[in-house]
């Protein structure tokens, strides 16, 4: 029923082990959601159907706590093209995706790298190619210098090479201009 707990919390639904039957019961995976301030780890196990349930992404989104350590990408990246398109789901939850508590302690915020490029890497492709997604992710982003791919190269090829989404990448981290094609490398405005 439970998995184990670390000293004095309380036990944590396991949905993973459940039946299927189970893990296609709505008010039980709501349960599970609710009971996890990680949501998305119940929601991750669902039946296909409960994870094409907007409702119940948008339950798993409103109840995390960052302090949850749950790397919400995980679980995210495990919901349907559809919760994945969703455009107000995914401002929230990445409105919610880069508190410093969800960082490994022994990485410092500059060389860790961002959840937002974590969270579109999961995205839709629809997400992807949306300006305003991108551009939201990148300012997310701003500050990381990213060990790993960062917002910028999550984006759908056209807003990799959009002016707008690189000028503003390149504003915090100047690497960004490796994803510009040729014609902006050679314009003066961009590199300086």
């Amino acid at each position: 029923r439970t998995q184990g707990s670390e000293k004095g919390e309380k036990p944590r639904p396991n949905l993973k082990d459940a039946s299927d039957a189970l893990r296609d019961d709505r008010a039980v995976v709501e349960a599970a959601v609710r009971a996890t301030r990680g949501g998305f780890i119940s929601l991750a196990v669902a039946s296909e159907r409960l994870r094409d349930d907007l409702d119940l992404a948008a339950l798993a989104v409103s109840v995390y706590a960052p302090t949850s350590g749950v790397d919400i990408d995980k679980g995210y990246e495990a919901m349907s093209e559809r919760v994945r398109s969703d455009r107000a789901l995914f401002l929230e939850l990445l409105a919610k995706a880069d508190d410093p508590s969800l960082r490994h302690p022994h990485m410092p915020r500059r060389s860790h790298p961002s959840r937002a490029a974590f969270l579109l890497r999961a995205a839709a492709p629809a997400l992807k190619a949306d300006k305003e997604i991108v551009l939201a992710a990148v300012t997310k982003e701003a500050g990381d210098i990213c060990c790993y791919r960062p917002v910028i190269g999550e984006a759908a090829l056209a807003l990799q090479q959009d002016r707008d989404v690189l000028l503003l990448a390149m504003g915090f981290d100047g690497r960004k201009l490796s994803y510009a094609p040729p014609a902006m490398k050679n314009d003066k405005t961009v590199v300086l």
